[in-house]
């Protein structure tokens, strides 16, 4: 199992973590079966925290950056991802007050840069960028894994695995329901920026 990507890296076959500040990278390897049930039971408790928080608020004209602790926030551009790579735990920026949309867990997304796109999807209007909900549509936690082989999303919560190059369409595991997608496109600055709201309200229902 690799390590997490973020722009300019290329990641293995298949990444697990959220990236952070700057070009450092948080490697959150689960090797283990006892380390995978841990992670599970902390993403659970997470899940039932974000019961009572705000509805996701991203808007169309919405640019997309990673929280930072210090320094100005850099919103991604279609550069910063390379074909097969992806970047986990990025938010919405307000397009009017250039703030982090942070205030909910449901804004947060997974955008991956797919290497085989199919001509008039929602990907080839975006030269191959797809984004979408970071919590997981059974029980709400968070996706932390990205398989760059066959463009899978994955919950460590209960295994459940999501198609980014079918939709988000669930493809193991005990999730139904597909994860909401954003639509894409690409500015004139090559900026990512959101062409319209999440496809479906964000969140677990299992």
């Amino acid at each position: 199992m690799s390590k997490v990507t973020r722009a300019g890296h290329t990641a293995g076959p298949e990444s697990t973590g959220t990236v952070t500040v700057g070009r450092r990278i948080v490697i959150q390897g689960l090797a283990v079966s006892g380390c995978v049930a841990a992670a599970g039971g902390l993403l659970k408790s997470a899940a039932k925290a974000d019961q009572g928080e705000l509805a996701q608020s991203l808007k169309p004209g919405d640019r997309f950056a990673l929280e930072v602790e210090n320094g100005p926030l850099k919103p991604l551009r279609l550069e910063d991802i390379a074909p097969g790579t992806a970047i986990l735990g990025a938010y919405p920026i307000d397009s009017e007050t250039g703030l982090l949309r942070n205030e909910t867990r449901l804004n947060m997304v997974n955008l991956a840069r797919l290497s085989d796109v199919k001509p008039d999807t929602p990907a080839a209007a975006a030269s191959g960028v797809v984004a979408f909900s970071a919590v997981c549509t059974h029980k709400g936690c968070s996706i932390t894994s990205w398989n760059a082989e066959d463009s899978h999303w994955r919950c460590f919560c209960h295994m459940s695995e999501f198609d980014a190059s079918d939709n988000g369409e669930p493809v193991a595991g005990p999730a139904s329901d597909p994860l909401p997608m954003v639509f894409l496109a690409i500015d004139a600055e090559g900026y990512i920026t959101a062409s319209a709201e999440f496809s479906r309200t964000p969140g677990g229902t299992g």
